[in-house]
């Protein structure tokens, strides 16, 4: 069994072989069933993985997660795939 240290806020099952786990002011990580970083990006907001992708928010000037912002839908090696702002 995986433990995700206390200092989480938020972590989602794992779906595809990573799980998010992360915090709304250090941002979110996916980690692989080791519990290591599997993506090297740090997100303010991430989605789990649906069909090869997950829905994130990157990090940059906006200082609310929950705002406007750049979004990008990523592939499993944290390739950007479909990137827009909102």
């Amino acid at each position: 069994m995986l433990k995700i240290p206390v200092d989480y806020f938020k972590a989602e099952p794992f779906s595809e072989g990573f799980a998010v786990i992360g915090h709304p002011d250090d941002g979110y990580i996916f980690i692989n069933s080791q519990g290591k970083q599997a993506i090297p990006e740090r997100f303010a907001l991430a989605s789990r993985y649906f069909h090869g992708l997950a829905h994130v928010k990157l990090r940059g000037k906006s200082s609310s997660p929950y705002g406007g912002g750049s979004f990008a839908y990523i592939d499993r090696t944290g390739k950007r795939i479909f990137a827009y702002q909102r």
